[in-house]
């Protein structure tokens, strides 16, 4: 019950941090000093790629920019470095966490429908217009794939969601093929399985999907990924990751990145995520 309790308080509360329309979606510039500055104008990029990282729900954009300047600049090589300026998009929180909880259900409905039928072009207007955030991470993979640019998407949460969503829509314009060569992602405790984006087009040594397992989200990530070929062991093991999740949903591990990048250390030798940031093999690991 005290499970259940919180779940409902995270899920239909009221939000702590709490964004003006216009900052839903806005897309800012992370400078590797930690300098920040709201982006108006051309996407950074350096040797040909743009790190592209998108928020998850219920944090402020301070925080997250805190988070990613900590496990995606760091030069002592404990987590991760990207050695460029990184580009983030903030989702923005309602007032009430029930439409910030519908919002998500609505960007994971619309990718869902799209992955079904593909070419019913009204879906596809309708998913891109919905969400501020899907737009922007849309079009900036759009126009760094024109200029032959790579992408590393780094999504956390419900940001995973919005990802899955931007690239899906990519694929159902014709565009999976660009996908396929031209887009990686680091998803971080992500609110979508592994294989929304290998439907969307990306290539499996391109993704690497993780979590803490600790997390809360981690958990249902991990039910998405179970074998359903062994009816009741499935059963069995999706239930086990549902328990963990209503017992973990109240903690912090699902908001600490460095707690997911810590489960990726190697003494002696650069760190998993690390490798793939540098261009090697993704995998999905919890």
């Amino acid at each position: 019950m005290q499970a259940l309790r919180a779940g409902r308080e995270l899920l239909l509360g009221r939000n702590p941090e709490v964004d003006p329309p216009e900052r839903h979606g806005v897309v800012y510039r992370l400078e590797e000093n930690g300098d920040v500055a709201v982006l108006s104008g051309q996407v950074p990029a350096r040797d040909n790629r743009v790190v592209l990282a998108v928020e998850g729900l219920w944090r402020s954009m301070a925080d997250y920019r805190q988070q990613w300047q900590t496990v995606l600049h760091d030069e002592k090589g404990r987590w991760g470095n990207v050695r460029q300026p990184i580009v983030g998009v903030h989702e923005g929180n309602h007032e009430r966490r029930g439409r910030d909880v519908l919002r998500l259900v609505q960007d994971l409905s619309f990718m869902k429908l799209l992955q079904w039928q593909p070419r019913r072009v009204w879906r596809v207007e309708a998913a891109y217009r919905r969400d501020p955030s899907v737009r922007k991470v849309h079009d900036i993979v759009l126009d760094a794939v024109r200029q032959g640019q790579q992408v590393l998407l780094v999504t956390h949460s419900a940001g995973g969601a919005q990802a899955a969503l931007a690239l899906t829509i990519l694929a159902a314009e014709g565009h999976r093929v660009a996908v396929t060569q031209h887009v990686r992602v680091l998803a971080l405790a992500n609110a979508v399985s592994a294989q929304s984006y290998f439907k969307a087009g990306v290539a499996k040594e391109n993704l690497f999907y993780t979590a803490d397992k600790r997390d809360p989200v981690g958990s249902m990530a991990k039910m998405l990924t179970v074998d359903w070929g062994r009816p009741w062991a499935s059963v069995r093991e999706a239930g086990k990751h549902m328990r963990h999740a209503l017992q973990t949903i109240g903690g912090e591990w699902h908001h600490d990145l460095v707690r997911v990048f810590y489960a990726h250390r190697e003494q002696g030798s650069t760190p998993a995520i690390q490798r793939f940031i540098d261009g090697g093999p993704g995998k999905i690991a919890f």
